[in-house]
């Protein structure tokens, strides 16, 4: 990685930012996911966007994830409304934190757990 992407990821890191090579992006990540963006050379963003919906770091504390302990703890209907107060809020927010693509893919990402719940198979 050149010196410059390295030096403009540091500075926008410090800022609260994230540099995906073209440009600084508002929003804060976590030292694994900058060792990641650093990893693939600025060069797959959305694959790590992805991993920022599906699987974020800092919802996972050892062997399984903060949605995996919640629907444990929760009863089915109570999970039930868990995941369409997520979706809800999502929805309802995504035109406001300058982030509308990942807040709409986490929208779809809790009502995708929702109908897993009902799916008949």
């Amino acid at each position: 990685m050149s010196t410059n992407k390295t030096q403009k990821l540091c500075e926008a890191y410090t800022q609260g930012q994230f540099y995906t090579g073209d440009s600084v992006h508002a929003g804060n990540l976590d030292a694994e996911t900058i060792q990641k963006i650093i990893d693939h050379g600025f060069g797959n963003f959305n694959e790590l966007k992805a991993d920022m919906v599906n699987s974020p770091s800092h919802y996972k504390t050892g062997k399984i994830e903060c949605i995996e302990a919640m629907e444990e703890m929760l009863t089915a209907e109570e999970f039930i409304g868990y995941l369409r107060g997520n979706a809800f809020k999502y929805l309802w927010r995504y035109r406001s934190k300058g982030k509308a693509y990942e807040d709409l893919q986490k929208a779809q990402w809790y009502l995708n757990r929702l109908v897993s719940i009902h799916n008949p198979k």
